[in-house]
């Protein structure tokens, strides 16, 4: 009888330290939770605010909405106007913060971009080594568009790349 009642109390026992345990989890997990949501919307806060000053994105037109963005956004980037779609994705974000098909589409037309850039300054260089002025101004002109930043140095290695490729058409021809 006496082994019986330890078995019990021993049960009784393990079954409430797991009891305290699964509680402790459910804590900690919801503390991170917490601290990850928190975390989050800071994130995106921080980009909402950031959007509108680093790259100099205009303001939404008034009255558009953020599924009316989104949508322009994915027009123009199946259109392959980029730079158009980056700018109504994150107008999108200023009106809201949290549309996450708009945050993803950023960063992947973001992503596009770069690539595109890195790519077309490659072929801008090598076309007007290569004598293929016409190639060349297509690459040069496509890098600008693509750099908007004037003072950058993808962006004047292009246009001086491209200048030349133009003066060098104009001779041959």
């Amino acid at each position: 009888v006496s082994v019986a009642l330890v078995v019990v109390m021993f049960s009784n026992r393990n079954g409430n330290v797991q009891e305290e345990r699964l509680q402790q989890d459910r804590v900690n997990q919801s503390q991170a939770q917490e601290e990850e949501a928190s975390a989050t919307d800071a994130l995106r806060s921080a980009m909402a605010e950031n959007v509108a000053v680093t790259n100099q994105v205009p303001a939404p037109p008034e009255g558009s909405t953020a599924r009316e963005l989104a949508d322009a956004g994915i027009d123009r980037q199946q259109s392959g106007y980029l730079q158009d779609a980056l700018v109504a994705f994150q107008q999108c974000l200023m009106i809201d913060p949290g549309f996450r098909v708009c945050e993803s589409r950023v960063e992947a037309v973001s992503l596009q971009i770069q690539q595109t850039v890195e790519r077309e300054s490659i072929d801008c260089e090598r076309y007007l080594d290569a004598q293929q002025y016409r190639d060349a101004i297509r690459s040069c002109r496509l890098v600008m568009e693509l750099t908007p930043d004037t003072t950058s140095e993808l962006h004047i290695n292009a246009k001086r790349a491209y200048d030349e490729a133009e003066r060098m058409s104009d001779h041959r021809y």
